[in-house]
């Protein structure tokens, strides 16, 4: 008897999409709400041909991610600094790491994990003012569940 069998593998859809945040599963920087709301979205783009997946994942000074694909993973890093020295010693470091499943080919899921820090003398002071809450303490994380689909 001959038993054949066969992998059912999928390609997730080209183009752009649309990631969202579902909920936020903890938030260590503040007793307030998360940096990250749910509804929140950021545009990526999916180009599988070429194994290429980029994120954006919409701050001012942070630049489009190519992110490291593994079929059917992916993993995102960006790492921002917020830098307030001209009026304050303070240096924030915001470093985002997505990690992800294309479930099929039209839905990713994963978590965002956010590391933030400051730097410099005026941290316990100043540096809440800027992000992220008035009762924070560094440095802080959080973990926030996500999905994607195209556009």
């Amino acid at each position: 008897m001959l038993l054949l069998l066969l992998a059912c593998a999928f390609q997730p859809t080209e183009g752009t999409w649309s990631m969202t945040v579902q909920t936020t599963t903890t938030w260590g920087c503040t007793d307030e709400t998360s940096y990250y709301q749910a509804g929140d979205s950021w545009q990526m783009g999916v180009y599988p041909e070429d194994d290429t997946v980029l994120l954006d994942l919409g701050h001012e000074d942070g630049p489009e991610q190519n992110c490291e694909y593994a079929e059917p993973d992916i993993e995102c890093k960006e790492i921002r600094v917020d830098d307030y020295s001209e009026t304050f010693d303070v240096i924030i470091t915001w470093a985002d790491t997505l990690t992800a499943t294309f479930v099929n080919e039209d839905r990713l899921e994963g978590t965002l994990f956010t590391e933030m820090t400051c730097e410099g003398l005026d941290c316990d002071t100043r540096g809440t003012q800027f992000a992220p809450g008035p009762d924070a303490a560094w440095p802080c994380n959080g973990e926030t569940s996500v999905f994607a689909r195209p556009e």
